[in-house]
C-alpha cells in the first residue's frame, strides 16, 4: 500500500515518516514539522497565526532541502551497505 501525504502529495517512500491520521488522511513528517513551526509562531497565545506567503515558501524550501538531504544520506548508506557486502564476499575463502 502506498501512502500519500494529504497536504503535500509526497509518497511515503520520499519522506522519513508518514502518519495515517484517519483512513485516507496521511501527513508526512515534513508537513507536521511545518505545522510545528507555524504553531511556535503563536507567541501571544491567541491561537491565531498569520503566515505570509514568503514565510510559507521559506518553510517549504527548508522542508524540501531536508528531504533532499535525507534522500542523499539514504543513497550513501545503501552504497556503503553494498560495498560492505562486496568486501565481505571477497574476504570469504573460495
Amino acid at each position: 500500500m502506498i501512502l500519500i501525504c494529504t497536504a503535500c502529495g509526497k509518497p511515503h517512500a520520499d519522506v522519513y515518516k508518514m502518519i495515517m491520521v484517519t483512513p485516507g488522511i496521511n501527513l508526512c513528517d515534513e508537513c507536521i514539522n511545518l505545522c510545528v513551526h507555524i504553531l511556535h509562531d503563536d507567541i501571544d497565545g491567541s491561537g491565531l497565526v498569520t503566515v505570509t506567503t514568503g514565510e510559507l515558501a521559506k518553510l517549504q524550501q527548508d522542508a524540501l532541502e531536508l528531504s533532499l538531504a535525507r534522500t542523499w544520506i539514504g543513497a550513501v548508506r545503501n552504497s556503503m551497505d553494498r560495498a560492505d557486502e562486496v568486501i565481505t564476499k571477497n574476504r570469504e575463502p573460495s
